[in-house]
């Protein structure tokens, strides 16, 4: 993992067989960033897991071979910190298929843009009506 800070943007790379949430948690740590975006990944993974919430319960898709990230963004909340990404890959027949970001490594890399809130806060708080941990501000 490599990445290099501008002000408030960070653009870091995912190497092969690194893991992406690996690496972002990383770099969020060593910057000691609380509230931020992820507003746009490139490049390839594999050994993905992603999910679609279907009522209470993911409906998960995993994939080991490389595929093209298509979209990839999210936000980084100071619990803990809670990583919120959403992704769409496709395969090598221009298949795409998307939700919720669990993991993936990088295949044979990865780019993703992050822009730091300096200003902002950005929390999860449970829902209780929904169930989940939502977006909400301290």
């Amino acid at each position: 993992m490599k990445y290099s800070r501008d002000n408030d943007y960070i653009v870091l790379k995912v190497e092969t067989g690194d893991s992406v949430i690996d690496a972002i948690r990383n770099m969020i740590e060593k910057e000691k960033i609380s509230s931020g975006l992820i507003l746009s990944g490139i490049g390839m993974i594999s050994k993905a897991r992603i999910g679609y919430l279907n009522g209470d319960k993911y409906v998960e898709m995993t994939f080991d071979e490389p595929r093209e990230v298509v979209s990839f963004s999210g936000s980084i909340a100071e619990n803990d910190p809670i990583l919120h990404i959403h992704g769409s890959f496709a395969d090598i027949h221009h298949n795409i298929s998307g939700g919720h970001f669990f993991s993936g490594t990088g295949s044979p890399m990865m780019e993703i843009s992050v822009k730091v809130l300096s200003k902002a806060r950005i929390i999860r708080k449970k829902n209780e009506k929904s169930g989940l941990m939502e977006l909400d501000f301290p």
